[in-house]
């Protein structure tokens, strides 16, 4: 479909057209699903935040009226909502490992036109603030995250207090959700 036919779309959403609506949910909830799934790499939280774009599109539909490239706009919002959902993982302590996420790059990126450059910056800014944690800090979190040990396992291995552990672990994850915050634009 051409894309002054997707922007006529949105046009007649933001009036409140419903047909045009289920339209451009037909048209773009495969596609967008895949990006987001590439991303993501989890179908059930990828069709969860592209069901939240198409509820966010109905509910704020007034907006819709001053969007010039109805393509672009969704494909933004669906990574913007990918790397929210990345960002959101990372700090609760789900982070991808690096291969899964350069295994992904590849099929993101003809899927998803750009996004490759902004994975690998928000990459280099999250490895650029754990590697500018305090040394105990640092590999504290770098044991929980990446070895995926428990925090008695580190507390041990370390011989600290679980309490260390738990201390050391919210001040890197504050540090980097504060560099990341800092870095994306939603």
């Amino acid at each position: 479909m051409p894309d002054h036919t997707v922007d006529r779309l949105l046009k007649n959403i933001a009036a409140g057209d419903l047909k045009s609506f289920e339209k451009l949910h037909a048209l773009f909830y495969l596609e967008l699903s895949t990006c987001v799934l590439g991303l993501i790499r989890s179908k059930e939280d990828a069709e969860e935040i592209v069901s939240d774009i198409f509820i966010y599109l109905w509910v704020s539909k007034e907006k819709l009226i001053n969007i010039q490239n109805a393509r672009s706009y969704l494909f933004t919002m669906a990574r913007n909502r990918s790397i929210n959902y990345l960002r959101r993982v990372t700090t609760s302590g789900q982070l991808l490992a690096q291969q899964e996420i350069n295994e992904t790059l590849p099929v993101v990126n003809d899927i998803c036109p750009g996004i490759e450059l902004e994975i690998k910056e928000l990459e280099k800014k999250i490895s650029s603030v754990i590697n500018d944690l305090p040394d105990q800090c640092r590999t504290i979190f770098l044991l929980v995250r990446e070895k995926r040990m428990k925090y008695k396992e580190v507390a041990e291995t370390l011989q600290i207090s679980h309490r260390t552990v738990e201390t050391q672990l919210v001040r890197a994850q504050k540090k980097i959700r504060n560099a990341i915050g800092t870095f994306l634009i939603f």
